[in-house]
């Protein structure tokens, strides 16, 4: 089980069962236990999409908030900037861990691969520099 720590200092546990899993499912809409699926696949959204990720996190974080009195819309307010980062990093790593205990490498590993394309765009992004297929200005571009 992954956990994560939100704006505020609390942990939240992040467990992946098909428990949780059908939770998701039940009131997202999304199915964790086909995370290669769909178009983009739900892995990719996953790493992309922060609202998709607030939503899941949410329904897995669920039981907990209820227990501590958090309302939903508290719970995304305690998502905020690299809260979220790592509220993402604790899920993915968890979701990859599910398959790995069901003996899925092939999937887990699909995932651990996703977050490393992340990973590595937002290393090119936050460098400042440039990619490297594109001119450093538009001097050496040739004019027509």
């Amino acid at each position: 089980m992954k956990a994560f720590k939100d704006t505020t200092g609390r942990t939240w546990r992040v467990n992946i069962t098909i428990g949780s899993a059908k939770r998701v499912r039940d009131l997202l809409g999304v199915s964790l236990l086909s995370p290669l699926t769909g178009d983009p696949p739900l892995v990719s959204r996953l790493t992309v999409d922060a609202l998709t990720q607030a939503e899941v996190l949410w329904a897995l974080c669920e039981p907990d908030a209820a227990d501590e009195g958090i309302a939903e819309d508290a719970f995304y307010g305690y998502l905020v900037g690299p809260t979220l980062d790592q509220a993402v990093k604790a899920l993915m790593e968890e979701l990859a861990d599910f398959f790995r205990r069901l003996r899925r490498d092939a999937i887990a590993d699909e995932i651990d691969a996703q977050m490393a394309r992340v990973a590595a765009v937002m290393a090119i992004a936050t460098s400042g520099q440039p990619s490297g297929d594109s001119p450093a200005s538009s001097e050496s571009t040739p004019a027509p």
